[in-house]
């Protein structure tokens, strides 16, 4: 997306700035979880989240990874995809299969530029060797 500042981290430099890019471009610069985009807010906080979460020793794997609103990445904190779903969905009205269908399908898409990271480390060691 062009024109967008993307150069605010808010101190997550475990990932460099070129493969979130990409990411966020896989997702198209939308939320997987609200939905919410930057073609309709301009000002909207992007991070990524981890699918299932680090503190289970997972990995940061594209597939791993989706693009979240800070306000959806900060409520699901650690929680299972399951969990943070069933909650979300309940608090703000919104269909729950919905929110797995938007999961799933960005897990399953191309990254751009190639920058999949299938050869990346656990996430207790950084990024990983690079693709």
């Amino acid at each position: 997306m062009s024109g967008v500042n993307t150069t605010t981290w808010y101190g997550m430099n475990w990932i460099r700035q070129e493969r979130r890019d990409a990411l966020h471009e896989r997702d198209g610069w939308a939320c997987v979880y609200c939905g919410r985009s930057r073609a309709e807010d301009p000002r909207l906080v992007l991070t990524l989240d981890h699918v299932s979460p680090r503190s289970n020793g997972e990995y940061n794997a594209s597939r791993n990874l989706v693009t979240a609103c800070l306000a959806c990445n900060s409520a699901k904190r650690d929680h299972s995809l399951r969990r943070f779903v069933v909650r979300f969905a309940a608090e703000r009205g919104l269909d729950p299969d919905a929110i797995r269908r938007r999961v799933r399908n960005a897990q399953r898409r191309k990254v751009p530029g190639g920058l999949d990271g299938r050869r990346c480390a656990r996430a207790t060691s950084g990024e990983g060797t690079k693709p």
